[in-house]
């Protein structure tokens, strides 16, 4: 699961069209242990979708694997009249830049599919496109598959790829818990079926600001409240608390895998953006970009001119993926 900063309200044509970040997130993914990924959930990937599929389609695990990725649930936007988290006066702009792929390999059949919408605000950037001041519908859709891994009996999973709106935490508290309450609606109990809402949620844990550390024990926001007291499980918390793989220490965590399901592995990319962790375990040679100046120099190389230069050699720029880190939870 990633915001792979492929396509948003906002667009930046150079980001879109050259693939160097898109490879860089491929082989970033598929150095990681483990089998293959059944599902990857991906954020602002508006136009790019089918692109991502077919990056991973063409690295060489996939290949070796049988891993064939395809776009479930494909990002929109388009003005509507209607209902988005309650009844809108006028038109309002409705945006999807969530994908769900799945790997056919694995993924036997999609068997519902959906989407949650909430109501929330996007920044300066993206108010030409949105309207409203800013003010729109962001659209989360959902999936019911069956997975069926090799020697396994067949699961049937019920997965979200959520990105809320970024400007407004009251706001932001309120579709967390929206997007919890009816992805659970859905949900068939006594079924034995997986529920997993994963993606760029856009507010930390702790009720502490962005750039703070994220502590060992604190008081949780009220969004993330909404899934933890509705027993679902921050996959990659649960696993990776403490220690040299561990979210505590860490700044600016946003993005989040919540899962009713046992979670028997997880992993978030905390050696890609290592200035973010305020003591930082990470040998040298495993730091992509050890200083914030300096990734956010290639940051706007891939965006804005989409190759190497000066402010960001070629051994740098081949490493940049996104402004988020990839996470993975394997769950049962």
């Amino acid at each position: 699961m990633a915001n792979v900063r492929e396509g948003a309200p906002a667009r930046i044509p150079a980001d879109i069209k050259h693939a160097s970040d898109r490879k860089a997130f491929a082989r970033r993914l598929f150095a990681q242990p483990g089998r293959a990924p059944d599902v990857v959930l991906m954020q602002e990937v508006l136009g790019s979708a089918a692109r991502m599929a077919a990056v991973l389609n063409a690295h060489p695990r996939a290949g070796r694997t049988g891993a064939r990725y395809a776009v479930a649930a494909a990002p929109r936007i388009l003005r509507t009249p209607g209902v988005c988290d309650g009844r809108r006066n006028g038109s309002f702009t409705v945006v999807r830049d969530s994908a769900i792929l799945v790997n056919r390999a694995t993924v036997r059949s999609v068997r519902q599919s959906g989407n949650i919408r909430t109501w929330g605000r996007w920044g300066p950037a993206a108010h030409s496109r949105v309207g409203r001041s800013g003010f729109g519908c962001s659209e989360h859709p959902w999936l019911r598959i069956i997975v069926q891994q090799p020697g396994a009996r067949a699961r049937a999973a019920l997965v979200a790829s959520a990105h809320v709106a970024p400007v407004g935490i009251s706001m932001k508290n309120h579709a967390m818990a929206r997007i919890r309450k009816q992805l659970d609606a859905q949900r068939r109990k006594g079924t034995g079926e997986l529920v997993v809402a994963g993606g760029d949620l856009n507010l930390n844990r702790c009720l502490q600001p962005l750039r703070t550390p994220e502590q060992w024990r604190c008081s949780v926001r009220e969004g993330h409240r909404a899934f933890l007291d509705s027993g679902y499980r921050d996959a990659v918390r649960t696993l990776n608390r403490g220690g040299r793989t561990g979210v505590t220490g860490v700044e600016r965590r946003i993005d989040f895998i919540y899962a009713k399901a046992k979670v028997t592995s997880s992993w978030f990319d905390r050696c890609y953006q290592a200035f973010f962790a305020e003591s930082n375990p990470c040998r040298p040679s495993q730091k992509v970009f050890a200083r914030n100046a300096k990734f956010l120099k290639c940051q706007a190389r891939s965006l804005n001119v989409g190759r190497p230069g000066a402010s960001c050699p070629a051994n740098l720029f081949r490493r940049y993926y996104s402004d988020h880190p990839i996470q993975l939870a394997t769950l049962h």
